[in-house]
């Protein structure tokens, strides 16, 4: 059988032999064949239960078809309004078109009326007032009191009566009538009659008293009686029967009406469309040409500095040089001059040439885009300018522009 040795350290607190430690160990291990497995032990008693495991996934729903929807339930009743305020109302709609104007009209007042009765002269050349106890038809005027026609309101009226009157007596009589206004004789209203005798003993003479006026109420209220007398008694007025192919003959028919009556005003028609504008009349001379105002201030271009002059006395034309430090004009020793051009806006300015001179350079004090133009031509620097050509100078950006030259 094989043996197997292997050397092993060990504490000496271990091992020892003879009162001294053992350090060093060899072991030796037999390699044994191994015997046969004894019979199973009887089983052990039952452990205590495990804790429950976790639950597995929900399994897939099944395929089965949904069932068909219940029958709804019966409506709640409804629950009680809010309590928000009313909202504002809409804005009223637009006006609806002018209807068409309805026909004239007439609304003034009126009265016609009649007496059914005899009314004789009770007393000679005593006035009597004329009895009224019928209206045919009536509007703002009426009879009151048996006699009175009122006249409810203002205006001016026309007024017309008829009166039968007979003579039983065999002689001519003398009649009277006129008119009252509110219990007042009216002047000028008179109507008189001569009355001829009857025609025999049975039948009286008739005739027929006409009266046509034409007045103003001023008072509403107002009211007309008609007044009269004989110097008979057998004076009357007659009232006749109805007859076989006749009606009734009143002793008085009278008619009151309104005249000269105005009704209120119909609304205005819409505006009718606006004509055709009519030619343009001459244009008139022109006007004297005013006095020139002032000039205005200057605009956003500054020539600041022009110098040129030689040393000697200045002489017309010539350019003087401002001294910043003597605060004064003074010619300069050469004929070499700067134009300065001071842009205060992006812009162009046309420069007068003062005298004959070249511009030979210029310079800018913030990087810029500038033309020259001599006219209509680009100005070629080095080419001489005469006095009075136009330079026109631009530029893109605000700043200063130096203009290096010489004065011819």
């Amino acid at each position: 059988m094989p043996v197997y040795k292997k050397k092993a350290k060990v504490s000496p607190a271990i091992l020892q032999y003879n009162g001294r430690p053992i350090t060093d160990v060899v072991l030796t291990f037999l390699d044994l064949p191994s015997g046969e497995t004894g019979p199973t032990g009887p089983q052990g008693p039952q452990g205590p239960e495990g804790p429950t495991g976790p639950t597995g996934p929900t399994g897939p729903t099944g395929a089965g078809a949904t069932g068909p929807t219940g029958p709804a339930g019966a409506t709640g009743p409804t629950g009680p309004t809010g309590a928000g305020a009313t909202g504002p109302t809409g804005p009223t709609g637009p006006t609806g078109a002018t209807g068409p104007t309805g026909a004239g009209g007439a609304i003034g007042y009126y009265g016609s009326f009649y007496d059914t009765t005899n009314q004789p002269i009770a007393v000679i050349n005593t006035p009597q007032v004329v009895t009224i106890n019928s209206t045919f038809v009536n509007n703002g005027i009426s009879i009151q009191n048996g006699s009175e026609i009122t006249i409810a309101n203002v205006g001016t009226y026309s007024f017309t009566a008829v009166l039968q009157v007979i003579n039983t007596d065999n002689a001519v009589h003398e009649t009277e009538f006129w008119l009252r206004l509110n219990g007042v004789d009216y002047p000028d209203s008179g109507v008189h009659l001569t009355l001829p005798p009857r025609k025999n003993a049975s039948e009286p003479s008739e005739t027929a008293a006409t009266i046509n006026f034409i007045g103003t109420s001023q008072n509403p209220n107002d009211y007309v009686e008609i007044w009269w007398q004989s110097e008979s008694t057998n004076v009357s007025l007659q009232s006749v029967p109805a007859g076989a192919t006749s009606p009734l003959a009143p002793s008085i028919i009278c008619g009151m009406q309104q005249v000269a009556y105005n009704g209120p005003t119909g609304p205005t028609g819409p505006t009718g469309p606006t004509g055709p504008t009519g030619p343009s009349g001459p244009t008139g001379a022109t006007g004297a040409t005013g006095a020139t105002g002032p000039t205005g201030p200057n605009g956003p271009m500054d020539i600041l500095t022009d110098v040129t002059y030689p040393t000697g006395t200045p002489q017309d034309a010539d350019l003087l040089q401002y001294n910043g430090t003597s605060g004064q004009w003074e010619p300069v020793t050469s004929k070499d001059l700067n134009v300065y051009l001071n842009f205060e806006s992006a812009t162009s300015f046309d420069y007068v040439v003062p005298y004959d001179l070249t511009f030979d350079s210029f310079a800018t004090s913030v990087p810029m885009s500038t033309t020259f133009l001599l006219g209509t031509f680009p100005y070629s620097f080095g080419t001489p300018l005469n006095q009075y050509d136009i330079l026109t100078v631009s530029t893109d950006t605000p700043g200063l522009i130096t203009l290096t030259g010489t004065k011819a």
